[in-house]
């Protein structure tokens, strides 16, 4: 009993640490990029480098969450989630997730 607490704490204890484990995207989009940090507290989001490699444009990523939900259109952002090249779209509330090549909404939280 004590040996599987013990085990269990320590799982616990570096998720804690090691919290970028936890939360990779669980989804794969088409456009695949190295991750590259901005700053030291700011990660890539909107850059020209993300501009240049998406195939669609905010308007597209814009036109393909009206097009499954309504809702007030919120924050959209093109970026560098865990090496995926995404559209995040805040539509009533919700935040779609939009594959930034192919257009396919790859979450919706």
């Amino acid at each position: 009993m004590f040996r599987t607490h013990w085990l269990y704490a320590l799982l616990v204890g570096s998720l804690a640490i090691f919290p970028g484990v936890v939360s990779a995207a669980p989804y794969r989009s088409s456009i695949q990029v190295p991750y590259q940090k901005v700053s030291e507290h700011k990660e890539e989001i909107n850059t020209p480098r993300l501009k240049k490699l998406a195939r669609l444009s905010y308007a597209d990523a814009i036109a393909i969450a009206r097009k499954k939900y309504r809702g007030k259109l919120g924050q959209v952002d093109l970026e560098n989630e865990d090496g995926n090249l995404i559209y995040s779209v805040e539509l009533g509330k919700r935040e779609l997730a939009i594959d930034a090549g192919s257009g396919k909404i790859l979450q919706v939280e």
